[in-house]
């Protein structure tokens, strides 16, 4: 019973998924259909607010679980910055490979892609952190963070 408990608790604390709703605003929680909608939309159960909110459905990303520089939690679409080697930086988007079950950085204008794997990381009780990762926006409010 203990660890069913750590394990929601884990889950309000980090949710597994975002969508953006009216007011350009996130909701954190799990995603789940509108059948009446007009296939733009779904709906997330908001794990942190208890409420149940119409999101944009190209809007909704997968949880990485894990934290950038700043220990903000990493989602599909974000837009950010990882250095890769001493002195050298570039930025690209957070995607999900289905194929691989597995997140990956897409380094735009080229066909580099980084595995998420492959980037320093420092596991510990609080969850996986990337000190070399900073979030810089996402590509559905900040499209032009992505630098070419």
């Amino acid at each position: 019973m203990e660890n069913n408990i750590n394990q929601t608790e884990r889950l309000f604390k980090n949710p597994p998924y975002r969508g953006l709703a009216e007011g350009n605003k996130w909701k954190y929680g799990v995603p789940t259909c509108d059948y009446f909608g007009n296939g733009e939309t779904a709906f997330i159960e908001d794990m942190t607010e208890s409420g149940i909110y119409t999101v944009k459905l190209k809007t909704i990303g997968r949880s990485t679980f894990a934290r950038d520089s700043k220990k903000q939690t990493i989602f599909e679409g974000d837009i950010v910055s990882v250095e890769v080697a001493d002195d050298y930086e570039c930025s690209g988007v957070v995607r999900y490979f289905d194929e691989y079950c597995a997140f990956y950085i897409d380094i735009p204008g080229t066909d580099t892609i980084i595995p998420f794997r492959s980037v320093k990381h420092i596991t510990g009780v609080d969850g996986v952190y990337f000190p070399d990762v900073t979030i810089k926006g996402n590509i559905h409010q900040n499209p032009q963070k992505i630098m070419r």
